[in-house]
């Protein structure tokens, strides 16, 4: 099986664009800006997925600190009444209006628990995507950069694929 007529004489097409060094030299430095630019840009969405993450973190942090700030308000309007149905209990004054507000205000306590639970839970996944987030990215850069090559290596490589080039076209000039 001959080869195509522009491999077989180094007047060739395919010949002049594998042997030339600058082009080589060219690849190898594109090679080096693209992963570069690849490196920067995984950077660049890593402190972007930060802030966004700390800024969710910090907007529940603000939530959870209002409903406690709520909770202990209830737990005082709570004692306050039961403080006062107690005295109308102790004087037989009727109190009827005391305990419901005090049993609206016991369950508007429980509901702003579960609130805060609720979002301390909610929290706590998103502390832990974000965890994985920066796993992933940490382990996207770590291949971007196990894919750096050298100048040097770049160039061996392309003096390799000149070696390989020129013995294949001895071989098919001596047949």
């Amino acid at each position: 099986m001959s080869p195509p007529s522009s491999m077989s004489h180094s007047s060739g097409k395919y010949a002049r664009f594998i042997s030339s060094p600058s082009h080589t030299r060219r690849q190898c430095i594109l090679h080096e800006s693209t992963l570069a630019l690849n490196k920067k840009q995984l950077e660049d969405q890593e402190i972007i997925h930060t802030f966004k993450m700390r800024q969710t973190e910090d907007k529940y942090r603000a939530a959870e600190m209002l409903w406690e700030k709520k909770r202990n308000e209830l737990r005082a309007d709570v004692n306050k009444y039961k403080g006062q149905a107690s005295i109308c209990d102790k004087f037989h004054i009727p109190g009827i209006e005391h305990k419901a507000v005090v049993n609206n205000l016991g369950k508007e306590l429980n509901k702003t628990t579960e609130l805060a639970e609720t979002l301390r839970a909610e929290n706590e996944i998103l502390s832990k995507r974000v965890n994985k987030l920066f796993d992933a990215t940490s382990d996207l850069l770590g291949e971007v950069d196990d894919q750096d090559t050298s100048p040097a290596q770049e160039e061996q490589r392309g003096n390799d694929e000149l070696a390989a080039v020129a013995s294949l076209s001895l071989d098919q000039g001596g047949q």
